[in-house]
This record gives structure tokens, C-alpha cells and sequence, in this order.
């Protein structure tokens, strides 16, 4: 049922940004989808060897069985108390992986293919190297582990950020007064488009789900300096279109790339 209701909420959204999107597209939308999605196909298909189906609930099971994490060793902590702590230290971990993405050179060559699409479409948040959801799951696992999360605060983290991150990187027209409001509380695409600048703004804007880190943190920027009609999307030095394959993105982390 959960599946179905993800997958029907990401057609809407997918069906929402081809009749009315953000901005105009300026690239093929073929070559990118295509090699997104062949990307996409191959990080599956790594994920799955690596990590077992259900890996979050197995590992908060595991650790609730076990006395492991800070909420299983507080005997006396209510239901209605552990779920949001948990979820939101597991969005924290999140905002930190991500930050870590762009200050380690190792890290950044994984996830510069992602920083790569020249759009910022539904197809985008399917594009993500194999290393970086890898090492991604597990600073997620870990911290599920660390904080000792129940049962449903891991499946329901794992729902919504699968739900942002379509939602997050989609070319939404939401109304200016409307995505001030939201940016308050989750990360709306307006958001999370200033991040994806071929600018240093990439180096803003952190937040996965809950956008109180960058706030907090330092890290938050409100608008693009060039506004998100003008604004050049991708990295600065690699601006052709041409090489979009799985096989060119799955490589691109073995070339000398700047970030921003």
C-alpha cells in the first residue's frame, strides 16, 4: 500500500512539472532522463547486493532487541516522544552526510555526479553514484543505531525522504508566499534549487528534509543571486550535454572536478 501510494504521489509530481514547470527546460529532456535513469538502474542493482530489503526497520529492530542507542537505554521514554526525537537526529545525520559530501575530496568525487545534471528535474533525484548511496545508507543506518530509533521513525524517515527527494529536486511552480511558509518546515524545491547553482550558493543549503540545520547551522540561503529563472544549474566546469550515459556518470567520479 505504502508503495503505491509513493509511486502514484511521484507521477503526480512528475505530471505537475512537464504542464507547468519551474523554469524552461533547456536541455534534452531524452539523453538526461535516459542516462539518469540508466544510473539510477545500476545504483539499485549495487544497493541491493549491499544493504538487504528493510535494512533501516532490521537495523531499529536489531538495536531495540539489543538495548542499543541512546532511546533503548531510556527505559521510561514515551511512544509519542521517541518517534519525533529519533526522526529528527536521523534528519540531522542526514544534513551532516551531506555537508561532509562537499568538504571531503572522496566523497565529493561520488557526489558531484549528482551536482553534474544541467536541470534540476523528477529525473535528478535519481541521479546519485553508486558510492554515495552506499556510504549514504550507512551514516543512516548508523545513526538509527546511535540514537536507537523505533521501528516506525526508521520506516517513516525512509518514506518521507524518498518523498523529498522527488519532491525536493522537481521544477514546481509553487507560489512565492506559499514556498516561504514551507521552507519554514520541510524543503521545497525553490530551496533546494539555490543548492544545485553552478555558483558556491551549492555550498548552501544542506537540508534534506527539515530545513531548521541550515538555519541553525549557518548554511541557509533564501534566493539565488541570479534568480531561479536565470540561474545556471550544474557545476561550472563541466557545462556540455553531451555526455550523459550511465556510463559517463558512473566514470565521472574518476576525473578532476571542482566543487563550485
Amino acid at each position: 500500500m505504502i508503495v503505491r501510494i509513493v509511486l502514484l504521489f511521484k507521477m503526480v509530481i512528475l505530471a505537475i512539472e512537464r504542464v507547468w514547470p519551474r523554469r524552461r527546460f533547456r536541455h534534452g529532456v531524452l539523453n538526461r532522463w535516459s542516462g539518469n535513469g540508466g544510473l539510477f538502474a545500476v545504483n539499485l542493482a549495487v544497493v541491493a547486493l549491499v544493504f538487504p530489503p528493510g535494512t533501516a526497520t532490521a537495523m531499529a529492530w536489531y538495536c531495540r532487541e539489543n538495548d542499543i542507542g541512546l532511546l533503548n537505554q531510556w527505559a521510561g521514554a514515551p511512544g509519542w516522544l521517541a518517534l519525533p526525537l529519533a526522526f529528527v537526529a536521523v534528519d540531522l545525520s542526514m544534513w551532516a552526510n551531506h555537508w561532509l559530501m562537499h568538504r571531503f575530496d572522496f566523497l565529493w568525487r561520488a557526489h558531484q555526479v549528482h551536482h553534474s545534471d544541467l536541470e534540476l528535474d523528477v529525473s535528478t533525484s535519481l541521479r546519485f553514484h553508486p558510492f554515495e548511496t552506499v556510504f549514504t545508507v550507512t551514516v543512516r543506518m548508523l545513526a538509527v543505531a546511535a540514537i536507537g530509533a523505533p521501528l516506525l521513525a526508521a520506516l517513516a524517515y525512509g518514506v518521507v525522504l524518498d518523498l523529498m527527494n522527488t519532491t525536493s529536486h522537481a521544477s514546481l511552480p509553487i507560489p512565492e508566499r506559499l514556498d516561504a511558509a514551507l521552507r519554514w518546515l520541510l524543503v521545497t524545491p525553490d530551496y533546494h534549487r539555490v543548492h544545485h547553482s553552478a555558483a558556491p550558493e551549492m555550498n548552501r543549503n544542506y537540508a534534506v528534509i527539515l530545513p531548521v540545520w541550515d538555519r541553525l547551522l549557518g548554511t541557509y540561503q533564501a534566493q539565488p543571486k541570479k534568480g531561479h529563472l536565470d540561474m545556471e544549474i550544474g557545476l561550472p566546469d563541466r557545462r556540455d550535454d553531451r555526455s550523459l550515459h550511465a556510463l559517463a556518470l558512473l566514470l565521472l567520479p574518476f576525473r578532476s572536478l571542482r566543487n563550485g
